[in-house]
């Protein structure tokens, strides 16, 4: 359905963008102007699709692993040999299902910081396409980039016990070997807990501000889905925190599979420049 968008500018609803809204320098050609234009294009494209499909692939690789459908993760059991031989057998059963699995991690965890690390570049593809020095664009590339990081943070802590995972063979004996080794690994997984949960905060309410700063290049469907992909991963964050699993993997579901790569792709398929 036809409609008139805060421009003024009859469309279908998708991204319409103004070139008198970059900024450039005023003495720049029409040529220029297109070609900075369209070189922002490029880059809000690519990112937005890079993003999506390594979230995508991250997000199945985690569900995976969470829902045991590649190894059966064990679980604690107590024998009456007492509290030591219990978590030693633990934790070398624990490392063994990793092991199985280190490709996965090693896969999910470098792919997660690029699609955190690609939504930051989109950011600021469409700060310049939408008007760099918009404070709310000015605050979105900010957040994006901040929860980038934290993001890539996380995922690069964890990366670092491959160095225990990638080798296979571990034992219970000696029982006080394996306990310190295992309680090394169990301080970084509690370590990357936070920033992770920071890192998701910042992002998801950089795409609610980004999704309300564009409202008048967005049309209904494509803001819903952004305002969506903030919440979901806002639940995913409480979930987090409150050590809520399986609300974390319907989320994580919802965010890195359904809503955000939708969001992303719809994003990326409707930006063009100004006709006429």
């Amino acid at each position: 359905m036809m409609r008139r968008n805060r421009m003024g500018v009859t469309g279908t609803g998708a991204h319409v963008l103004n070139r008198d809204s970059v900024a450039m320098n005023p003495a720049a050609t029409e040529h220029e102007r297109d070609q900075h234009t369209a070189s922002w294009l490029a880059v809000v494209r690519g990112a937005a699709y890079l993003s999506a499909g390594t979230l995508v692939a991250t997000t199945v690789l985690y569900l995976l692993d969470a829902t045991n459908v590649l190894d059966t993760a064990p679980t604690f059991r107590r024998s009456g040999r007492g509290p030591l031989v219990d978590e030693a057998t633990f934790f070398a059963a624990f490392f063994n299902h990793q092991h199985a699995l280190w490709w996965d991690i090693a896969l999910r965890d470098v792919l997660g910081p690029v699609a955190f690390l690609s939504l930051a570049c989109l950011g600021l593809g469409l700060a310049n396409l939408w008007g760099s020095r918009r404070p709310s664009m000015q605050l979105t590339v900010a957040l994006l980039s901040f929860g980038a990081v934290f993001s890539a943070i996380n995922s690069l802590l964890y990366l670092g016990e491959l160095n225990y995972w990638r080798y296979g063979g571990w034992t219970a004996t000696p029982a006080e070997g394996m306990q310190a080794i295992g309680r090394s690994a169990e301080s970084i997984d509690h370590l990357t807990q936070y920033p992770e949960a920071f890192g998701f905060t910042l992002v998801a309410i950089a795409l609610i501000v980004l999704t309300r700063a564009g409202r008048a290049h967005l049309n209904l469907a494509t803001a819903a889905l952004g305002y969506a992909a903030g919440a979901c991963l806002l639940g995913l964050v409480a979930c987090a925190v409150g050590n809520l699993d399986t609300g974390y993997d319907l989320f994580a579901f919802a965010a890195g599979i359904v809503v955000g790569p939708a969001f992303l792709i719809v994003l990326a398929g409707t930006m063009r420049p100004r006709s006429g």
